[in-house]
């Protein structure tokens, strides 16, 4: 009996022992986006959002994480030191305030009239309409041969987006050639992330998604100036540098970044505080950085649209991206871009989470693939 009593409790330690060694071992993730999502869901303070990144840092290679990316964040105006700040604004003053009919643009809301005699009351300006409309970036059967006609084909939204990048192009100056045709990708870029956001806006209901649109193309003022400013920026556009790789090398080389630079323009222009503070905040959804606390679910929302829509943008015209395919799954899929890594967690803390229903909806995508079909990369 006693040998029976002992055998029993030899076999319940050894037991024991397992159950508790299987219980503390600390079990090993494959680092994705769900596992990220659901532990950052645990943990509402800073330093544990800080442990749980340090410990998926140690498994990177299982999701092939880009060195650093963990640990980077977006810099902001206040990050900069006194040499940045003045570099930075020293490059915003490069550039003439532009011509009065882009505020006339931003400001106003058009009819197809109106933005017709707008047009036409400059010469240089329909021409240049013209010839963009009827340029290989729009596949189109039949030459449009007036603004009117543009104005009826294309949409009172896109000839005020073209009109308005074109009163960008006049106060950029590109020397070299590698800066033209890098210019020429983020024409391209700017253009369908508008156009995009216009479309994202209005299937989500959104009363703004005009204001969007325009926020998308002057997202891209940054690019633009820091291109103009230093020719051998050019590259990063040209070899479809990805805009983590590009943001990570402005901050590491100049301390500061294209949102940074995009904002300062556009107060020095004076255009108004919502776009601003949107270009401002544009590049927010590459890092862990929250809006903040005190900012509507709204706010966070339209920021989170403009980013998803300038993404698709890049993909487009960086990458010959021609549909949604790639960028379907914002982040709930292990082999999305590295653009979308937080965006999930982002989606969720706003209540977004019908963008994500709308990208699964077939007929949203079709609209997606009509709106894109007459759009190839020259």
């Amino acid at each position: 009996m006693f040998f029976k009593v002992i055998v029993l409790l030899i076999i319940f330690i050894f037991l024991y022992f397992i159950f508790f060694k299987r219980k503390n071992k600390k079990p090993i993730y494959k680092v994705s986006k769900n596992y990220k999502n659901q532990q950052l869901k645990t943990y509402a303070d800073q330093e544990k959002v800080d442990l749980i990144e340090s410990e998926a840092n140690d498994l990177q290679k299982a999701h092939e994480i880009p060195p650093g990316f963990l640990e980077f964040n977006i810099a902001f105006s206040k990050d900069l030191n006194k040499e940045q700040n003045i570099e930075v604004i020293n490059i915003a003053k490069k550039f003439k305030k532009p011509n009065p009919v882009l505020l006339k643009l931003i400001n106003d809301g058009f009819e197809p009239n109106e933005l017709f005699d707008l047009i036409r009351s400059d010469t240089k300006m329909t021409a240049k309409v013209l010839n963009a409309v009827n340029s290989p970036l729009f596949a189109l059967r039949t030459p449009i041969t007036s603004i009117q006609h543009a104005i009826i084909f294309l949409g009172v939204n896109a000839i005020k987006n073209i009109v308005m990048q074109f009163t960008l192009q006049d106060v950029m100056k590109f020397d070299v050639p590698q800066q033209e045709r890098a210019y020429q990708k983020l024409w391209i870029a700017s253009y369908v992330a508008c156009a995009f956001s216009f479309l994202l806006a209005k299937e989500l209901g959104r009363e703004n998604a005009a204001e969007l649109s325009t926020r998308c193309l002057l997202c891209y003022l940054g690019d633009m100036a820091m291109l103009s400013n230093n020719a051998l920026l050019a590259d990063d556009y040209l070899l479809s540098t990805s805009l983590y790789q590009r943001i990570k090398s402005s901050q590491d080389t100049y301390g500061y970044n294209s949102a940074i630079v995009g904002k300062t323009l556009a107060q020095e222009w004076e255009l108004p505080r919502s776009i601003i503070t949107g270009i401002g905040d544009s590049l927010l959804p590459l890092s862990n950085v929250n809006l903040g606390s005190d900012v509507s679910n709204d706010t966070v929302q339209d920021n989170l649209l403009c980013y998803i829509a300038c993404r698709f943008g890049d993909f487009f015209a960086f990458d010959n991206v021609k549909d949604l395919s790639s960028i379907s799954g914002l982040g709930q899929h292990e082999n999305d871009p590295i653009e979308f890594y937080y965006l999930q967690r982002k989606i969720e803390l706003s209540g977004f989470q019908q963008i994500n229903r709308l990208f699964e909806n077939p007929i949203f995508i079709r609209k997606v693939s009509t709106l894109i079909k007459n759009i190839k990369d020259e």
